[in-house]
């Protein structure tokens, strides 16, 4: 065997006159890397694979081009193995924007149906409605120019605008059709009407440009998120303007038939002037009830601003949500794995879930890249997919099935996230203080006061609980040996961990080489301090060098100007963040 083969290889160790086999020196054995994570899907064996896209890349291309490969690399692979697409930000995109074009689509139908309604001429309703295309077009091509995208912002402010980019049309179109009806030709009341109307219809386009506009140039989130939506609705309106100044006049005075009148006759009224003269005559006629009530309305409308709630996003309905398993401290990765299957037995087969997959032993910080921090064993997370409109059902469901659970872990079900709004669903306060003793009892005391606020969940600190520690004490020795408490410390972890010595190269590849001592060398303090140290003056028992004080003390120390930090972490569960922030500030302080 490869193990076999290693321990026969001969080796000189330092001093010796002649080399040595290997296995004559220590136990030579082929073991695999403990997991620090495990993932299960729907119950079996997986591997989790996360694939980041590029800053430049668009999501929807490269979730398409993953999903086109998958075929070709199942068969590379072979042995069976199956891919199943836990979370794809594709779909809810692309589910998006096709609801967005169907709802835009429909708006503009009925936008047509609603000028054919007033204008009572098919003729005059083809000449409005071709401000939408024309204007649209304009904004795509601006769009195209700028390289944005067609994500669910820029085709929100395409849908707004389609409403807008017909009203310059409308008034344009209207004027004409009504000097056309006092008996002109189509083509002097295109000239007549358009000039008359030219200017209102610029002061309206470009008061309502000048509310947009100003949007263009925010910075930071909003900046991001609303700059191409204002752009695209500030280019629909100005390409409207100029489509109702020049195309409508254009096709009206070719597709709009003369009317021929009696000189003198009036032009009978419409039903919705009929219904409107009585209105204009009793505000102006009452012109102090007028203005007392169109005040009454805007000051009550300025005392309904403190009920309106204030967040970055609402909740996504994202169609999956996790559910958090947190094991006692010290608990092993093998316990929090039974405790997550479990859980996991209890989910399986609830009605409207379409999938789930496990990973037990989660990131210790959840501000923290991934891979840049070690695993958690005490921590789990199951994160359950659902069918289409089956969200409240299954997350229910989970809920009230969970009940019956009565393990050591605590169990939280999380609401949904997306990368849309998972930045403004997490809440994080920070505690100073000038002792760990301080710092313990402030932690508790804020995350008690927190615990209190309605609408925050998955409370959690980063400042783990104290726990029993030995303590490396140097003696009088340590100074004569040349060496330093921080080299001695090193020497010694040295000796419990092992060191990677060199690099094999096996048939199956690459195997690093760890050389350490026998299991239960170093399991007691006595053991610990027979310990032999290489030092200037020979090799000596760690006994000599330092004594072991057993401490109690905390397991991480985080400093934030000079001062003991710890970071409360907690998700915001309701739509009003302003309202939790209001409660919760008082409380952190």
């Amino acid at each position: 065997s490869p193990a076999a083969s290693f321990a026969a290889a001969p080796g000189r160790p330092a001093g010796a006159p002649t080399a040595v086999a290997i296995h004559d020196l220590g136990t030579v054995a082929l073991v695999a890397v403990p997991a620090d994570t495990i993932t299960r899907t729907n119950g079996n064996p997986s591997v989790g694979l996360s694939v980041l896209k590029a800053p430049d890349a668009n999501t929807v291309t490269v979730a398409n081009e993953i999903k086109g490969a998958l075929p070709d690399i199942r068969n590379a692979v072979g042995h069976g193995v199956q891919f199943q697409s836990i979370l794809d930000q594709a779909t809810p995109i692309t589910t998006a924007i096709g609801s967005i074009v169907q709802e835009g689509l429909l708006g503009a139908l009925f936008a047509i149906l609603v000028i054919f309604l007033f204008l009572r001429s098919a003729r005059a309703t083809l000449v409005a409605a071709v401000s939408i295309p024309l204007s649209l077009i304009v904004a795509l091509l601006v769009l195209w120019w700028q390289g944005i995208t067609l994500n669910i912002l820029t085709l929100g402010g395409l849908m707004v605008a389609i409403g807008r980019v017909v009203d310059d049309a409308i008034v344009v179109l209207e004027n004409i059709s009504r000097h056309v009806s006092d008996g002109e030709g189509p083509v002097a009341a295109a000239y007549t009407g358009g000039r008359e109307i030219v200017t209102a219809v610029t002061a309206s386009t470009l008061t309502t440009v000048a509310v947009f506009l100003p949007i263009a140039f925010l910075t930071g989130i909003a900046g991001s998120f609303f700059r191409p939506f204002a752009l695209t609705v500030v280019t629909a309106l100005l390409a409207s303007l100029l489509v109702a100044v020049t195309v409508v006049p254009l096709l009206a005075s070719r597709f709009l038939k003369p009317r021929l009148r009696p000189v003198g006759a009036r032009q009978p009224r419409s039903w919705l002037q009929a219904g409107y003269i009585p209105v204009i005559r009793g505000a102006t006629g009452h012109r102090a009830i007028t203005l007392v009530a169109a005040g009454a309305i805007f000051i009550g409308s300025l005392g309904l601003v403190p009920f309106l709630r204030i967040n970055l996003l609402d909740q996504s309905s994202s169609p999956n949500f996790p559910v958090r398993l947190t094991m006692p401290d010290n608990s092993t990765l093998a316990q929090t794995n039974a405790e997550t299957e479990t859980v996991e037995n209890m989910v399986r087969g609830l009605p409207g879930v379409s999938a789930f997959q496990a990973t037990v032993g989660g990131s210790s910080d959840p501000f923290a890249p991934p891979g840049t921090v070690p695993a958690d064993p005490t921590t789990a997370q199951i994160l359950v997919l659902v069918n289409t409109n089956a969200y409240n059902q299954v997350f229910g469901g989970v809920q009230n099935a969970l009940k019956s659970y009565h393990g050591p872990a605590r169990i939280a079900v999380g609401q949904a996230q997306s990368s849309a709004n998972a930045s403004s669903s997490q809440m994080q306060v920070q505690v100073h203080a000038p002792n760990q003793d301080t710092l313990q009892q402030s932690t508790d005391q804020v995350m008690t006061a927190l615990s209190q606020v309605g609408g925050v969940s998955e409370l959690k600190s980063n400042l783990a609980a104290s726990k029993s520690q030995y303590q490396l004490v140097p003696t009088d020795k340590l100074g004569q040996t040349g060496l330093s408490a921080q080299q001695l410390a090193g020497l010694v972890a040295q000796q419990i961990n092992g060191q990677v010595a060199a690099q094999a190269t096996l048939p199956s590849g690459p195997v690093g080489v760890r050389v350490q001592l026998p299991p239960g060398t170093a399991d007691t303090p006595a053991a610990l301090l027979s310990l032999r140290i290489p030092t200037a003056i020979g090799t000596v028992p760690l006994a000599t060098l330092a004594t072991l004080q057993k401490v109690s003390g905390p397991q991480t120390i985080n400093r934030s100007n000079g001062d003991r930090a710890s970071t409360i972490t907690g998700t915001i569960t309701s739509n009003n963040t302003r309202a939790v922030q209001t409660q919760g500030r008082p409380s952190g302080r």
